[in-house]
């Protein structure tokens, strides 16, 4: 459950920075179900209910980013149904070889943060 710029999940109640759940406002956003992500902006991705999808902004420049934090440490629980997919949205991703792939790419990792920048069109979002 989130209240202003408090989380609370089981009995852990953590304080966010910035605004969650206000559509960016301070460039902070929480989300927990289906979204178009937002270049610029920092998202708290609760996926304790359930693993969804998120999607990349589409037709991003060069050096645009998104930021994504596990703050209940979700993304890698109940046996991978709790993982979050980025929905690649015509741009690649690289891989760990430095390719890009036309593929999505899956939030996995607990307790995990990440930011994702967009290199090339060619190449796609590498995760930094």
């Amino acid at each position: 459950k989130v209240d202003g710029a408090t989380a609370t999940y089981a009995s852990w109640t953590i304080s966010l920075v910035g605004n969650a759940g206000t559509d960016g406002v301070n460039g902070r956003d929480y989300i927990n179900g289906a979204t178009t992500l937002v270049a610029g902006i920092t998202y708290d991705v609760d996926s304790s209910s359930g693993g969804f999808t998120a999607t990349m902004p589409a037709s991003p420049p060069v050096g645009a980013s998104v930021t994504l934090v596990d703050p209940f440490g979700a993304w890698g629980t109940n046996d991978g149904a709790n993982s979050v997919t980025l929905a690649r949205n015509g741009s690649n991703f690289i891989n760990a070889s430095g390719v890009g792939v036309a593929e999505d790419f899956t939030l996995n990792s607990s307790t995990a943060g990440l930011e994702i920048t967009f290199i090339y069109t060619s190449t796609g979002w590498r995760a930094i």
